[in-house]
Order: C-alpha cells, then sequence, then structure tokens
C-alpha cells in the first residue's frame, strides 16, 4: 500500500514545508528559491510535484544524514 503524500510537509523531513500551493494560494515560495540539485534529488519519487521540501532542507541547514535518519523513522511509522 503507498502512503498518502501531506502537500503541507517536506517529503525528506516531515516537517511543515510552507507551500504557498498547499495553503490555496497561486504560487509557493521555492519558486523564486533555487533548490541544489542535491536536495531535489532525495525528494521520494513518490512526492515529486506532490509537496515542496522546506526551506531548512532547501537550503542545505540539514545534512543528507540527518534527513535520512527522519526519513527512516517516518518510514517505520508507517
Amino acid at each position: 500500500m503507498t502512503a498518502m503524500i501531506d502537500p503541507r510537509l517536506c517529503p525528506l523531513c516531515g516537517k511543515a514545508n510552507a507551500c504557498g500551493m498547499a495553503e490555496g494560494r497561486t504560487a509557493c515560495w521555492c519558486l523564486a528559491t533555487k533548490i541544489p540539485k542535491g536536495v531535489l534529488a532525495r525528494v521520494p519519487a513518490e512526492a515529486e510535484a506532490q509537496a515542496c521540501v522546506c526551506a531548512s532542507c532547501a537550503s542545505g541547514k540539514r545534512s543528507p544524514e540527518e534527513t535520512q535518519s527522519v526519513i527512516d523513522a517516518l518510514t517505520r511509522r508507517r
């Protein structure tokens, strides 16, 4: 069974992503932000074009290891 993607949560860390489109606006902060390819490459395929990464993940403030540990914890809960 495939888990539902919550467009209000970052697919990398599970925290609120402040997505404007998920909040009913016509645009999102991420459209005006350069997000490193390495960050985008870590987004799970099922979340692509479904949920924005949060500003902390987009800026690279979270290490790949920290992000992976959060993903592992979220996956275990499903």
